[in-house]
C-alpha cells in the first residue's frame, strides 16, 4: 500500500503498474486553504476553528451534511480522477 497527497504526488499509474495499491490521503476533518474548493467551504459555513498546530488548516463541522456531500460527490472523484485506488 502506497499513501500520497491527493495534489503533490508522483505519477500513479506507474506504481499501480507494479502492484502497488495507491491511495490520495484525504483528511476527512480538516481541508487547507490552498485547496479549489477552500473558498466554497469556507462560504458554506462548514469551518468551525483553525488548526492552531497547522497554519492554514481549518477543522470541518463533519456533522453538516453539506460537507458530507461534498466529500462524496466533490472531493473523493477528484482523488480518483487523479488514478488513485
Amino acid at each position: 500500500w502506497v499513501v500520497l497527497d491527493r495534489f503533490y504526488h508522483p505519477p500513479v499509474r506507474p506504481l499501480r503498474d507494479q502492484g502497488k495499491l495507491v491511495f490520495g490521503y484525504l483528511n476527512l476533518g480538516e481541508e487547507e486553504e490552498y485547496t479549489p474548493w477552500f473558498k466554497e467551504v469556507k462560504k458554506e459555513g462548514l469551518f468551525l476553528v483553525p488548526n492552531e498546530d497547522w497554519p492554514g488548516s481549518y477543522m470541518v463541522d463533519l456533522r453538516n451534511p453539506l460537507w458530507t456531500k461534498r466529500v462524496i460527490e466533490k472531493i473523493i472523484p477528484f482523488i480518483l480522477h487523479q488514478g488513485f485506488n
